[in-house]
């Protein structure tokens, strides 16, 4: 009895310290990207209007295990913001859970970038919630996917990310596809301030 009360302790104490772990290294990390974000993106004036990045609350819930399905499409032009042409074909599917709700979304391959070393085992994951107009961005959220050779997947939306658009009227931006709009809240990633 005693080892197995020892070991639910320091099963505890370990997921504790892992769960502060990720949540420093994660917070500092949004950090570092509002430092670059305000000096690389906005303009002067968009800068003395900033309030900075608003946050979800992390949680780890919302790093989910999705079961990939590869389903290469045809090229497509992504409808955008405005007149900008950028070419992406569907890569496949990724099928998950939310709170015992099952979501599937389709993620994309920009095939502009195929040739850029740097991006080019990259997905983009563009997407609609129940908090889309509310407490986060009415056109949706992204994230950026990197491929992997399993089908099980880690999809975490503490990482999902506001386009330009959000924060500047400059920018042209990917519209998230109707097929990928899911009837779930996910409060994580990048907010509204006031929610």
């Amino acid at each position: 009895m005693k080892i197995t009360i020892t070991f639910i302790l320091f099963w505890c104490i370990q997921n504790s310290y892992s769960q502060t772990n990720y949540s420093d290294s994660l917070t500092l990390e949004r950090q570092k990207h509002e430092i670059e974000f305000k000096k690389e993106v906005l303009n002067d004036e968009e800068r003395s209007h900033f309030k900075g990045i608003c946050y979800f609350n992390i949680d780890t819930n919302l790093i989910v295990e999705a079961t990939f399905k590869k389903e290469k499409g045809k090229k497509f032009k992504m409808p955008m913001s405005k007149e900008r042409v950028v070419y992406y074909r569907k890569y496949g599917t990724i099928t998950f859970k939310i709170n015992d709700t099952v979501c599937v979304l389709n993620v994309y391959q920009n095939l502009n970038l195929l040739n850029d070393k740097e991006f080019q085992n990259y997905l983009f994951l563009p997407f609609k919630d129940l908090t889309s107009g509310n407490t986060t961005y009415g056109g949706g959220r992204y994230m950026d996917i990197e491929k992997t050779k399993s089908n099980i997947w880690t999809i975490d939306f503490n990482l999902a990310y506001h386009p330009y658009c959000a924060y500047s009227e400059r920018y042209s931006c990917p519209i998230v596809p109707k097929e990928n709009n899911i009837h779930v809240l996910i409060l994580g990633g990048e907010c509204y301030y006031g929610h």
